[in-house]
């Protein structure tokens, strides 16, 4: 596996703490529908995955974060 490879619920879990923003905040600030904190709980686990194509057609989730 290559060495600056990081997964999405890795790569999300680590965003979401040095925001300082706990599940339901985050739900709050990414602002999607019918996204709520069990979501992104799935999401950090990688049990479950966004479609973030539909949901951020230009790339910019970290952005909203």
């Amino acid at each position: 596996m290559n060495e600056n490879y990081i997964d999405f619920g890795q790569w999300l879990y680590e965003l979401r703490k040095s925001k300082g923003l706990t599940e339901d905040q985050l739900v709050d600030k990414i602002n999607m529908i019918n996204v709520q904190e069990i979501n992104i709980k799935k999401w950090e686990r990688d049990l479950e995955f966004p479609d973030l194509n539909m949901n951020f057609p230009d790339g910019d989730m970290e952005e909203k974060i």
